[in-house]
Parts: structure tokens; C-alpha cells; sequence
């Protein structure tokens, strides 16, 4: 999944975000991602929303994992467009020792992915399913997510428009993690604090079928969790 640090920590750490399932038939899994990374969907308690970060990026040789792998293996080289929205949707009210503003967050993927030799994302410990190196496919989806924290606004970052290019560098072995790129880190001071309310990717292989890696959360459709699979 091509999501930050953060999100992988909480993601993991919480059963109702990530519960590891592979039990969906080829080439039947959906994902209804466009409906979750809409602005209305977004919290308004203020009643009001004002864009404040808007910018669009390249990402290349990021990684994507294995799901619930630990240490984490990867299974796809991975390059996509990155577009990142955050909307100041009101003021925070919980008490110290967060304080700062409530942001929205909305960031939407779309590109590409080659696989490298290794197990299956939605089977991998199934030992008589087994990736070929140099599959290739698309993917799309992306995340939602509040922060609460002060904006960067020291003009040190761009906050608008095209976004540097970013190379995630990764050697292409399985076990070795790319180079972090936290973006939440740029955007935010220290002490900001970021939490997932939605997440979810579709992977599309053509005649290798298609993988859907989501929020799982028991009776909500929109988060199914893992479903189908990448296969040889």
C-alpha cells in the first residue's frame, strides 16, 4: 500500500482499520474509493471549508507491501501521480497537549506497478502461488484522513500547483524498505497529530485479475477490506 509511515502504524495497530483477508474471487473485487475522497465528505463543524494545500506530484520507485507482513516484504515497484488536498474544516477542541487547527485530508494515486518474484498480495502464504518477476498493472485509490496541527506556513513549502518530483529510491529487494517520504512532515509543524478515516486501492492486472487493499471495518461496505489477488 503507498501510504506513509503513519498511516501504516495505525492502520495495523487497530483492527477495525486492517484485518488481512483474501478469500474474494478473481476478478469480482470493487472499490468505491472515488466516493470516500470527496471534500463533502469531509467534517464541517465550523460549517465552512477552505482549501489551503493544493498540489499535484510524480512519485517514483516507491514500494508496495505485502499485506500484514512483519518485517514488511514488498511485492511491486510502484510509480503514480500523487494529488494532495488539505482542507481547514474548523478549530480544535480536544484538550492539550494537541492543539493547532482541524484540517482534512484528502490525497488521491493513480499509476503504475511491476511486480517483482515473491508471494501473492492477497495469498502470501499460499507456497504454490507464486509471482513472476515484470507483471505489470494499475492501480488507484488513495486515503482520508484529520489532522490536528498548525499549518507550514513559512513559505518554505508549496503549498499550490506542481510538486517536486519524488524519487522513493527502492533497491527492489523485498525486504528493503524506500526512503521514507512523509508529507505531513512538510505541510504541518511538529506535534501535529494525522488519524486515517478511510483508506482503500484497486489494483487492476488484466488477465492476472485484481486486488483491492481497504479499511476493513465489519458491516460497512465501503471499507471490505482485502479482496482477490495478483496472479501469475
Amino acid at each position: 500500500m503507498p501510504w506513509k509511515a503513519w498511516v501504516a502504524a495505525i492502520a495495523i495497530a487497530g483492527a477495525a482499520f486492517f484485518t488481512a483477508r483474501a478469500d474474494a474471487a478473481p476478478n469480482v473485487v470493487h472499490l468505491n474509493w472515488g466516493s470516500q475522497l470527496n471534500p463533502s465528505d469531509c467534517p464541517d463543524d465550523q460549517n465552512y471549508r477552505y482549501l489551503e494545500v493544493n498540489v499535484t506530484g510524480q512519485v517514483s520507485n516507491d514500494a508496495d507491501q505485502v499485506p500484514g507482513t512483519d518485517p514488511a516484504r514488498f511485492w511491486a515497484r510502484l510509480e503514480y501521480n500523487r494529488h494532495i488536498q488539505v482542507w481547514k474544516v474548523g478549530i480544535q477542541v480536544d484538550p492539550p497537549p494537541v492543539t493547532g487547527e482541524r484540517y482534512c485530508v484528502l490525497v488521491h494515486y493513480q499509476g503504475s506497478w511491476m511486480t517483482i518474484a515473491g508471494p501473492t498480495p492477497g495469498d502470501p502464504g499460499n507456497p504454490n502461488l507464486k509471482l513472476t518477476a515484470g507483471i505489470e498493472g494499475t492501480f488507484e485509490g488513495g486515503y482520508r484522513a484529520v489532522v490536528i496541527g498548525v499549518l507550514n506556513e513559512t513559505g518554505s513549502v508549496k503549498l499550490r500547483g506542481r510538486a517536486p518530483t519524488v524519487d522513493r529510491g527502492w533497491s527492489g529487494l523485498p525486504y528493503a524498505s524506500p526512503a521514507l517520504d512523509d508529507w505531513i512532515d512538510r505541510f504541518f509543524l511538529p506535534g501535529s497529530v494525522a488519524t486515517p478515516v478511510w483508506w482503500g486501492w484497486i489494483y487492476h492486472g488484466g488477465p492476472n485479475s485484481t486486488f483491492v487493499n481497504a479499511c476493513n471495518i465489519s458491516g460497512n461496505a465501503d471499507c471490505p477490506g482485502n479482496g482477490g489477488n495478483i496472479t501469475p
